[in-house]
């Protein structure tokens, strides 16, 4: 049977912007936690074309070759964990109708992104508009990426601040190339906003959902959107599905970067999560970014228990490096994460 929507039990406040999603996950605990809770409010709509986008899969860039398929329609049941690294390029097809509009996201005085704000005119989207509506994930199925969460945009303040990306007083901007040569991972991406930033100064990102249909219509979109142009799409990568199936499709220990916003909301699902980082992070130079939310009321998660289980391990140090009490919604911390 299909699984009910679920809500999550607080209020939300808005923040300038808004929407960003995750990694997947049940009740099993090997299976991923999605991105979600604390969806920030609308930003100011500036509607532009964009390009439709067509997927297929690509073969990994890992070592192995592995890789999963057997992929599922969003919001169908049943069917095993996978993970898949799939490939997004533009139609060459011109007077093709717009399929939506971007609104802008300012994440400091020096920095703004623009965001996928509504797809319109797609068959293949149309299904998927009670998801918006209903519920903030549907376990197992859907896990929050067609939003932008309140987490999400503190990570990649942080990150444009961490790396000093944001205009000196002098005036000039930070270079293009800022973060090259820096391997950045965004778990949960979503949207993909501390990615995108990532990605606009140099750095190569791979940008990972549990959704395929978050990646192709919300994902890559706000990438072609954000970097056109720079050279950027080549140095990034998308992979969909199960944390507890994507090892094989990365290298080990090869990320000195590694982001994920709203993750950490439900207890059962943090051992996935965890264990990617461990697979995943450069050894002492590597540093993992996690955003989230005090306490997720109605779901047990947060800050408190995240670091609780990082510590019991004993692999990672463990740093509170930003805290953000705005008054709109619950406390939020960003923890920093490095080998010890």
């Amino acid at each position: 049977a299909d699984s009910a929507p679920f809500r999550f039990n607080f209020d939300v406040g808005a923040v300038d912007d808004g929407d960003d999603g995750d990694g997947g996950g049940d009740a099993d605990p090997s299976v991923p936690a999605g991105e979600q809770p604390g969806e920030v409010g609308d930003a100011h709509a500036s509607p532009v074309t964009s390009s439709p986008l067509r997927s297929s899969p690509s073969s990994p860039a890992s070592p192995s070759g592995h890789r999963h398929h057997e992929e599922q329609a969003l919001g169908q049941g049943g069917g095993e964990r996978e993970a898949l690294e799939v490939r997004f390029t533009r139609e060459a097809v011109e007077g093709e109708p717009s399929r939506g509009s971007f609104g802008e996201i300012q994440l400091t005085r020096g920095i703004a992104l623009w965001k996928v704000e509504h797809r319109a005119g797609d068959e293949r989207t149309a299904s998927l508009n009670y998801i918006d509506g209903k519920s903030d994930l549907i376990p197992g199925k859907y896990e929050g990426g067609f939003k932008i969460w309140e987490c999400s945009v503190d990570l990649a303040r942080y990150v444009v601040e961490r790396y000093a990306l944001n205009a000196p007083r002098d005036g000039c901007s930070a270079s293009a190339t800022a973060m090259e040569g820096t391997q950045a991972l965004d778990l949960g991406c979503g949207h993909g906003i501390p990615g995108l930033v990532c990605a606009r100064f140099g750095a190569s990102v791979v940008f990972q959902d549990f959704n395929r249909e978050v990646l192709e219509f919300v994902t890559a979109p706000n990438v072609m959107r954000n970097v056109a142009g720079s050279g950027a799409e080549e140095r990034v990568r998308y992979i969909h599905g199960d944390w507890s199936m994507m090892l094989p499709l990365v290298e080990a220990e090869s990320f000195d970067l590694i982001m994920t916003a709203e993750t950490i909301y439900e207890p059962r699902t943090m051992p996935s999560l965890y264990r990617v980082l461990k697979h995943c992070l450069k050894p002492g130079t590597g540093v993992a970014l996690v955003a989230a939310k005090i306490y997720y009321f109605g779901v047990g998660g947060g800050v408190s228990q995240f670091e609780e289980f990082v510590k019991r391990d004993g692999h990672f140090e463990v740093e509170h490096v930003m805290d953000i009490d705005d008054g709109a919604s619950n406390m939020r911390k960003i923890l920093k994460l490095s080998t010890k």
